[in-house]
């Protein structure tokens, strides 16, 4: 099917989405998303198995289940098509946390995504209440951007009451759960559970080595600066009985050194 000719048949009222987006790109990074819902343990329940449907049927369940509270209030600070009415805000399972999923329009003026896109992305996960935000943006942040979104997370080690915001590019929004180089996550020590862990096993995490935030495992598990991350890694080597460990990575701000000057 011709990526290019989904959406050209469609209702006059329907126009302003523009016909020239690529359906198979948009269906593949919502994909991602909702596996990173999982993982991450938010209830996306109310969404079908995107990886289920066909193009047509993506399309037709897109525009059928827009969050309109969402759109009236981004509609202000970004353009509303296709793309940014796939955003939605999802609710964690084990606590009232809820999690802002957007979905940034292209604009086609700019080659990257600025400041102000940040402060108003940032704006809008506060408004409705969110504790975490993901940006997933076609172009890549400028420079300023990206220093201000990190920026904007170091405010607290707490998990509570705090947001903190990503972002992905399409390109680099990608499934690291089944990936074949990826390593498994077996659990992300916290808090309390993070302090009797060091107890019980009579260790110091701050000795463990280190993961930035911004790595791309602990990114896509929501690991918080001051976690500890237990993962499951193949060793890289065929000649002994060993060919798996536990390894344990204590997660820390990306830019810490560069604060420290």
């Amino acid at each position: 099917m011709d990526q290019l000719e989904v959406l050209v048949d469609v209702p006059d009222e329907e126009q302003e989405f523009t016909p020239y987006i690529n359906i198979e790109q948009l269906k593949n990074i919502k994909e991602i998303s909702q596996v990173f819902l999982k993982v991450n343990n938010y209830d996306a329940s109310d969404e079908p198995d995107v990886s289920d449907l066909t193009e047509e049927q993506f399309i037709s369940f897109i525009k059928n289940n827009t969050n309109d509270e969402l759109v009236t209030k981004f509609k202000d600070m970004f353009e509303e098509n296709f793309r940014s009415i796939m955003s939605n805000i999802y609710k964690h399972k084990d606590s009232d946390d809820t999690i802002l999923i957007f979905f940034l329009p292209t604009s086609e003026s700019k080659s990257t995504v600025g400041a102000d896109i940040i402060k108003n992305f940032c704006k809008l996960v506060v408004l409705f209440g969110c504790n975490d935000g993901v940006l997933i943006s076609e172009k890549d942040l400028s420079p300023t951007a990206k220093r201000d979104l990190e920026n904007t997370n170091i405010k607290s080690n707490s998990r509570e009451g705090v947001y903190n915001v990503i972002s992905y590019t399409d390109e680099k929004f990608i499934n690291i759960v089944d990936h074949c180089l990826s390593p498994k996550v077996l659990k992300i020590f916290s808090g309390k559970e993070l302090e009797e862990f060091e107890a019980k096993n009579k260790v110091d995490s701050n000795l463990f080595p280190r993961m930035f935030v911004t790595d791309p495992v602990a990114k896509f598990y929501r690991a918080r600066v001051g976690d500890v991350i237990m993962m499951r890694r193949k060793t890289g080597t065929t000649n002994t009985l060993i060919r798996e460990q536990i390894v344990y990575r204590k997660v820390f701000y990306a830019i810490e050194k560069e604060n420290k000057k």
